[in-house]
């Protein structure tokens, strides 16, 4: 989980190296997009790095459900593509890609790790999308609290009974033997 959790931090970082770069040639998407890793966001960023460079043909992939107009998303659009700027850009892409895979890589092995515990019931009951700040970060993210909360008292429902037996942890019953 504390993997996961890193990356999702380098996540976000990334998204935001992508905007910088993104601002740095000129192109005010973030002011006409709340979400960079959106649907609309992320038409017109893998046409920029595939060579697109018209604002028109670009806004022409805004979803139906963005609240900007094409109009504004072109306006944002105007700027001047640099190309070391576009290789920041797609080299940024290409690690959101990457990491991407590897969060859903991670979500499989919490899954498979659940199941190995007899939890996969419990943890299907509390799947969610994953979001930070808003933005979706796991497609097959758990809400992994209550699962976790379900194994902690399962562990330390037989650590309680030996407790309450006057039993004590198996080191502290070796200093006790000697």
């Amino acid at each position: 989980l504390r993997h996961r959790e890193t990356l999702i931090q380098t996540t976000s970082i990334t998204i935001n190296r992508m905007q910088k770069a993104l601002v740095q040639m000129n192109l005010q998407l973030h002011v006409v997009l709340t979400d960079l890793t959106g649907t609309t966001g992320q038409r017109i960023l893998r046409d920029i790095v595939n060579g697109q460079t018209d604002p028109r043909r670009l806004a022409s992939h805004r979803d139906r459900h963005c609240r900007a107009s094409e109009a504004e998303i072109v306006a944002a659009l105007t700027g001047h593509y640099r190309p070391e700027h576009l290789f920041v850009l797609r080299q940024q892409l290409e690690l959101y890609d990457s990491l991407q895979r590897q969060i859903e890589s991670c979500d499989k092995e919490i899954e498979a790790h659940l199941n190995d515990l007899g939890m996969s019931a419990l943890a299907r009951a509390h799947l969610a999308v994953v979001r930070i700040g808003g933005m979706p970060v796991g497609i097959t993210g758990y809400d992994i609290r209550d699962p976790l909360q379900f194994i902690e008292h399962r562990l330390q429902a037989p650590e309680a009974a030996a407790r309450e037996r006057g039993d004590l942890d198996p080191c502290r019953r070796r200093l006790r033997q000697h």
